[in-house]
Parts: structure tokens; sequence; C-alpha cells
């Protein structure tokens, strides 16, 4: 099993009860128990911010669950099934806006790949990149429109271009995520 170090929220009002790594974590038995314990209460869900959510939603212990299918469409669907958080963010006003901004702030910060960190760090830094094109794919299902489809399409394939100076690093779902992101949003 692979265990991944959260992303850091700070005045964070929820967090899971539960993580990867943790004893309790361990004495689940199935994938059902680990997403039964991750949801977020409906009191909290309602009452957080959408920037929150979102990082919660970032921070989803099985988030990663994505990559394990073949088909990227059939991961995401398994998160919009499995998780509340990821269901209300999307029903946010805004989102594509918010995806777009930090998606960009990633990939202005490529360069974060060159420098000493470890590779599990840089691997967590890839596989975020990979997740926001896929969410901004979905969130331009949510809110179709012609200039927002331009701007994911505009952002995505800036991305593509500033990926492949750090090709290298960015094999496997790297350029996958984006350009499965573009084909589904162009067909």
């Amino acid at each position: 099993m692979l265990f991944i170090i959260p992303i850091i929220v700070s005045s964070q009002t929820w967090d899971y009860p539960v993580k990867p790594g943790t004893e309790s974590w361990k004495k689940l038995q199935s994938n059902q128990e680990m997403v039964e314990i991750c949801q977020i209460p409906e009191k909290i869900l309602k009452s957080i911010s959408t920037e929150e959510l979102f990082e919660i939603c970032l921070e989803y212990p099985l988030i990663y669950d994505v990559f394990a299918f073949e088909d990227l469409n059939k991961g995401m669907s398994k998160l919009f099934v499995d998780f509340n958080g990821i269901r209300e963010l999307y029903r946010r006003s805004g989102l594509s806006k918010k995806l777009m901004k930090r998606y960009n702030q990633k990939i202005q910060s490529l360069s974060f790949l060159n420098e000493s960190h470890t590779d599990f760090m840089k691997g967590q830094f890839i596989v975020l990149v990979s997740l926001l094109e896929l969410f901004m794919y979905r969130a331009n299902l949510a809110d179709s429109n012609i200039e927002n489809t331009k701007a994911i399409m505009q952002c995505l394939v800036s991305g593509y271009e500033n990926k492949s100076k750090y090709a290298n690093y960015f094999r496997g779902i790297g350029f996958r995520s984006n350009f499965y992101s573009r084909s589904h949003i162009l067909f």
C-alpha cells in the first residue's frame, strides 16, 4: 500500500479522523471501511469554505485510487461515488477558476522538481499536478460554457508545454492526465 503524506493546510477546521499509516487505518478491513471513515460530516461539509473544502479534498486519503484504473474516467467516477467532499466541492460556484489558479501556480513552480527534494516529495508534486488536470476536466463538465472551456484548454496546453521541459519527471501519469483531460474536453 502506498502511504501519502497529506498536504498541510493551516487553520483547517476539520481533518480526517483516521489516516493511512496509522494503526487505526491498518485495522480497517476493506476499501469500503476506508471510504466510510473518510466521509466529512454533513454539518461540517455545508459550513466550510470552498477553499478549505478544496484543500480537504486534495488530502482525501484515497484520492490516489483515481490512478488505479486503466481508464481515468472510472477512477474519477469512483472518487465521485465514494467521497461526499468531492461531490460537494463540485456543487460550489467558481470551482473552475480556483482549479485553474492552483494549476497555474503548480505549473509555474515546476522548478521544484530540479531542486533537492526527496523523490517522494517530487512524486507527490507530479501527482497533484495530474489530479488538478483531471479535476479541471470534470469542472468543465459541470460548468460547460465556451469561455470556461477555452480557458481550461489554454491552461492544459500551457501546462503540457511547461511539463515537456521536465519530461523526465512526467513519464506515465504525468502526461496521461493532460492528454486525457484535453481529449475529453474536445470530444
